[in-house]
């Protein structure tokens, strides 16, 4: 981990030394980013699991009995587990700590457009391997310019940071979660996604509780990492209507895991799927084949000249389609 890379679009970064990140306009080159890309080019894709198979690995996206979710107990800044509500100008941020499947506290914002009481139509944000919640409020990045879009269509954004990142960091013996991958630390990388989206569904019943959030319109958006878990999420709960899986790595590697399975499955009403031509972690016609077995119509693929990034150019394309898809009559 000593030389500088990208490791699923986020720099790698020696001891976290260089706080500012660039634009992701990354340029790929490093051992540490080809350690990993090999595993998900190498060999065919896995082969097709059957429902009862995939049942068996659903389970395991299921919240445990014994530490059951109460949205009740989740802890906001008016309980003094955090810092108070920001007026950031177009939108209000709060933390929220909420109550993780392990009895561990997930750190998350959550962010509402000024100007109108709501309720709000709510966008899950879902960052990189080795990102954080706050890598959507990184200053003149994609991300930062996609959250701000998104509040200028009236959508608020709830982020999460993943187990072992960001203020999570301390599950990982503080090291930077790249080294599960580079340590061949498999199971430890399938337990860290399992949680992850029991953390996002247990989320999903706190949004359910807050009035100023439209609990019918939830949208989910990942990148990189965050793709994988946003269409694992898309699989075993049906309460996101629209979702966009940005650059999602084909993890052939494992193959239980692998997304086509997981997008063969989705209860999502609507997935736009967005994918650059030159990415190390899957080729064009890997992309188009996990797009293929999504099950609806209302699908989209976008295909841009580029590799393993999140690109200004697609952040208009990312809202008009949210905003036209999020839609779902519950009644």
């Amino acid at each position: 981990m000593g030389c500088l890379g990208v490791l699923y679009g986020i720099p790698i970064e020696p001891a976290r030394l260089m706080l500012q990140r660039t634009p992701f306009l990354i340029v790929l080159g490093a051992l540490p980013v080809l350690a990993v890309a090999q595993p998900q080019l190498a060999g065919p894709l896995p082969d097709p699991v059957s429902d009862d198979e995939f049942a068996v690995v659903a389970r395991a996206f299921d919240d445990d009995p014994g530490i059951p979710s109460d949205p009740r107990l989740a802890l906001t800044c008016a309980q003094g587990r955090c810092s108070p509500s920001e007026d950031r100008g177009n939108h209000i941020r709060e933390t929220v700590v909420l109550d993780g499947p392990d009895g561990s506290p997930v750190p998350a914002f959550l962010a509402a457009p000024t100007g109108s009481p709501g309720p709000h139509p709510v966008v899950l944000l879902l960052h990189a391997l080795n990102g954080s919640k706050g890598d959507f409020w990184a200053t003149g990045t994609p991300l930062d310019s996609l959250r701000e879009a998104l509040h200028a269509a009236g959508f608020a954004v709830l982020a999460l940071d993943a187990p072992n990142h960001g203020g999570r960091l301390y599950e990982n013996d503080f090291n930077d979660p790249p080294h599960l991958v580079l340590s061949g630390q498999g199971a430890r990388l399938r337990d860290m996604s399992t949680r992850s989206v029991i953390e996002h569904r247990r989320a999903l019943d706190y949004l359910a509780t807050r009035d100023d959030i439209d609990a019918g319109r939830i949208g989910a958006l990942g990148f990189s990492q965050g793709a994988m878990h946003t269409l694992y999420l898309s699989a075993v709960d049906p309460r996101v209507s629209a979702a966009v899986i940005w650059a999602t790595p084909m993890r052939k590697n494992d193959p239980p895991f692998y997304p086509g399975h997981f997008a063969q499955r989705a209860q999502t009403d609507a997935v736009l799927v967005i994918a650059g031509t030159d990415d190390p972690f899957y080729s064009v016609a890997e992309a188009e084949t996990v797009f293929g077995l999504v099950p609806t119509d209302e699908k989209r693929l976008v295909l841009f000249e580029g590799g393993h990034q999140a690109r200004l150019a697609e952040v208009s394309t990312v809202v008009e389609w949210l905003r036209a898809h999020m839609v779902r009559d519950r009644d």
